[in-house]
Formats: C-alpha cells, sequence, structure tokens
C-alpha cells in the first residue's frame, strides 16, 4: 500500500472499547502490509492537536479510531489540509460512522480504509470549531454529556436512552 495511514486511536472510546480494537487494527493492517502508526489519545482536544500533526507530515489518510467525538475532533484537525478522514468505530454511539455505512465490526472498518473509495461529507461551522455529522446544544447536549459520565457497563443506545430518562426527570 502507498498511502501513510496515521491512526489516532482513543482508548477509552466505547467504555474502553477502543483500547480492545487497537491490537485487532493492527495486526490487521500489519497482514495487510500497509503503511501505518497508531498513536493513543490521553485527553480532550488531543486528537485534533494529534490529526493536525499528522496532516502536516504528509499522511494521506487520518483515522479516527473511536467514538463521535473522536472523529469529530480528528476531523477538525485535518479540515483544509487535504488529507482524507478515515474511521474505525469503537464508541458508545457512533451515529456518523453508522450514517456513513461503515462497519462497527473493526476489520470490516479496516477492509473499507484500505479497499473503499473517498466520498465528501458536509461539514459545519459554530463559531471556531467545525462538525460532522450533527451539533448539539441545551437538552441535546446535557443528553450525552450524562450518557458519557454514567452507567459504565452498558454500552450503544441503551446508555442513551437511559441518560435521556434522567435528564427528563431532572
Amino acid at each position: 500500500w502507498g498511502l501513510r495511514i496515521k491512526i489516532i486511536a482513543n482508548p477509552k472510546a466505547g467504555r474502553g472499547r477502543g483500547r480492545r480494537v487497537i491490537p485487532v487494527v493492527k495486526e490487521f493492517l500489519e497482514r495487510a502490509g500497509a503503511h501505518f502508526d497508531i498513536v493513543p489519545t490521553a485527553g480532550r482536544g488531543d486528537a485534533t492537536r494529534l490529526a493536525r500533526e499528522a496532516a502536516r507530515a504528509g499522511y494521506d489518510i487520518v483515522v479516527a479510531a473511536g467514538g463521535d467525538g473522536t472523529a469529530n475532533e480528528v476531523a477538525n484537525g485535518i479540515i483544509g489540509s487535504g488529507a482524507t478522514l478515515g474511521i474505525i468505530p469503537c464508541g458508545t454511539g457512533n451515529d456518523f460512522a453508522l450514517a456513513l455505512g461503515i462497519s462497527k465490526n473493526p476489520v470490516k472498518a479496516c477492509e473499507l480504509l484500505l479497499n473503499g473509495r473517498p466520498s465528501p461529507i458536509d461539514v459545519g461551522r459554530v463559531l471556531d470549531r467545525c462538525f460532522v455529522s450533527s451539533v448539539g446544544v441545551g437538552f441535546d447536549a446535557t443528553v450525552a454529556q450524562e450518557a458519557n459520565r454514567s452507567i459504565p457497563v452498558l454500552r450503544g443506545p441503551v446508555v442513551y436512552t437511559l441518560a435521556l430518562i434522567k435528564v427528563l426527570f431532572t
């Protein structure tokens, strides 16, 4: 593979699913002979900085391995750079990846990364930040915030449903 790929992995995505997906992704891409690097994030804003550095270093594809938040941060780091955004969904909701038809299966997501064709996506802007997929404020943002901090053993849509009910009553 002639493309250079930088994978920005959020190990905390999906209540730790990101940490479990990283070795699967690494093994698959090594066997495929891809030219890639994986770097983990350490906290909020890290993915944007790492993506910006990757784009400046000439990586062709900058991949968000995480959830919607990681994808949004990586997109903010590469917008206007010419780098392509890739996604390996391993967050709680993965709404953006699902809307794009990207499988939650990390091997299938990697296959798409290597063999798929890039498609343009719309990008919005609020003040100094861009967003992909959707933006939420007020009630929507409060539900998302609650979902990210509550019920660590649950995953997927049930987390958002329970967060919605909690926010409705508070």
